[in-house]
């Protein structure tokens, strides 16, 4: 058999790609695709896809079409975006059936050695078994035995180092902590190499966190509760090799994922800095509540101040991470709706895929679709956020300054940590880690502008990257404790822990 020539080989290359793309873009029976930019012939949207900020270009596209839906093609791929709640809950909530799962990555779930994180698995039995025994363990009832002990710790390193050391604010939320850094994949000679070196750093956060804490547990090392000993506690048979593996797997999320310095926690504790930063009164205000919650520290001056360059590197009940008792309200630190000063903080939620074939507000929906909800679009939708524009946190209180349940404000909280049966098991771990860490840097630590060398005060720009989680840009702040009580509260707590590591 005579071998294809390579004009041969690229015309069959290219048959093949015509013919694909005629299939995924074919008149889905009576129901149009939903509307989008105009597709090319064989590359669709290829051209039109951002490349910087695509939650802001996605929700404009929806102005554009008058629709809270797009569909996007690029090569081999149907792609959807939810431009607002109501579709978002519609389909990803009410209809999980067939929008529970995720999109199949080969170099990120096989080559790269990460498979095992549960937002990433396709819907199915491992995923279940991966998500019951996290939720087993972590559910809003008994979570608190692993987690606050942590948060606790964390925070009394925290506020100590940061009468300490200068310029470290954000490098010190990140630094109690190890945060999973993924490689830009770059096709071409390096691919193996990449590949080869994420294997090894996957297998260290699966296999080698689990192993330090077997250890520990079976020497009795450890006198500590760790979500590995419980589980191993509560489980005779360590032959279940299924078993095991659920446990690696659900053990290397925990250390990713519940770490109070994650990307994301990260981003969002920038976020209130900046907010702290920008808008005094409102700080001040929260201080209030706070010290008549938790307990006035007098307050009088000192000479002590920390000022810090943001970037992306009383009452002990509140320090030690009992919440429990405090009555202090949420609402000086939700997320807040996009302002001109502070833009909404973006987190793009990990897209699902759908299963089957579906039919939305009259369009159709192709089975294989990756869909994307559209965060910032949502969280700047005026008719659940009036005027969003305007920073307010009063926002969210009732007149008489209790936390609003009602149906006039939609709690962010709700679109933020997801969807549907994907949403985030550990929600309340994510709140209780920024509260806690909120609730004590306002406790301790007034937070102003700097000063330039004419000694006036440096107002942020508030601008943000670009990102599956945006930060803000670098901006200047200057970190006071509020009085030498609080610095002398800060030591003996730190003391006090370090008698007890």
């Amino acid at each position: 058999m005579s071998k294809l020539s390579s004009w041969e080989f690229g015309a069959v290359v290219g048959a093949l790609i015509a013919a694909g793309y005629l299939y995924r873009t074919r008149q889905p029976g009576p129901y149009p695709l939903p509307p989008g930019p105009k597709k090319l012939p064989l590359i669709g949207n290829l051209l039109d896809m951002p490349s910087t900020y695509a939650w802001k270009v996605w929700a404009e596209w929806g102005k554009i079409y008058n629709t809270d839906i797009l569909h996007l093609e690029v090569p081999g791929q149907s792609i959807i975006i939810l431009n607002s709640y109501d579709a978002a809950k519609e389909l990803l909530e009410r209809r999980s059936a067939i929008y529970s799962s995720r999109p199949a990555s080969v170099m990120l779930q096989e080559l790269s050695g990460f498979g095992f994180p549960v937002c990433l698995m396709p819907y199915g039995e491992l995923w279940r078994a991966r998500r019951r025994l996290f939720k087993k363990h972590f559910n809003l009832s008994n979570s608190s035995v692993l987690h606050q002990p942590q948060e606790a710790k964390y925070l009394h390193r925290l506020l100590h180092q940061l009468l300490e050391r200068q310029n470290e604010l954000i490098s010190l939320l990140n630094q109690h902590s190890s945060i999973l850094y993924l490689p830009t994949w770059v096709p071409g000679t390096k691919f193996h190499k990449v590949a080869a070196k994420s294997r090894a750093h996957a297998s260290k956060l699966r296999d080698g966190i689990f192993e330090n804490a077997y250890k520990k547990w079976s020497t009795r090392n450890n006198p500590n509760p760790s979500f590995v000993s419980l589980c191993l506690e509560n489980y005779a048979n360590e032959d279940d090799e299924e078993y095991m593996s659920a446990l690696k797997d659900v053990a290397g999320n925990v250390y990713m994922g519940k770490s109070p310095a994650s990307d994301s926690t990260c981003a969002a504790m920038e976020t209130f800095i900046l907010a702290m930063t920008c808008y005094p009164e409102i700080q001040k205000r929260a201080q209030r509540e706070l010290d008549e919650v938790v307990g006035r520290i007098v307050y009088h001056l000192t000479p002590m101040s920390r000022t810090c360059r943001i970037s992306r590197q009383s009452s002990k009940r509140l320090f030690d991470g009992n919440l429990s008792s405090l009555e202090v309200s949420n609402a000086p630190l939700q997320p807040e709706p996009h302002n001109q000063t502070i833009p909404v903080l973006y987190i793009q939620g990990v897209p699902h895929t759908s299963t089957a074939a579906d039919v939305y507000k009259g369009y159709c929906i192709p089975s294989g679709s990756t869909v994307f909800f559209n965060t910032w679009a949502m969280l700047n939708d005026e008719n659940d956020y009036p005027n969003p524009q305007e920073f307010r946190p009063e926002r969210f209180l009732t007149s008489d300054g209790k936390l609003r349940r009602d149906d006039g404000v939609r709690d962010p909280a709700d679109i933020i940590f997801g969807f549907g049966r994907r949403v985030c098991p550990g929600v309340h771990i994510g709140i209780s880690v920024i509260w806690m860490t909120a609730a004590s840097l306002l406790t301790v630590f007034d937070i102003e502008k700097a000063l330039d060398a004419d000694g006036h005060p440096i107002t942020p720009s508030c601008e943000y990257d670009s990102g599956a989680v945006s930060h803000p840009l670098p901006f200047d702040c200057t970190i006071k404790p509020r009085s030498r009580e609080a610095v002398r509260l800060v030591q003996e707590i730190n003391e006090a822990a370090e008698g007890t590591d």
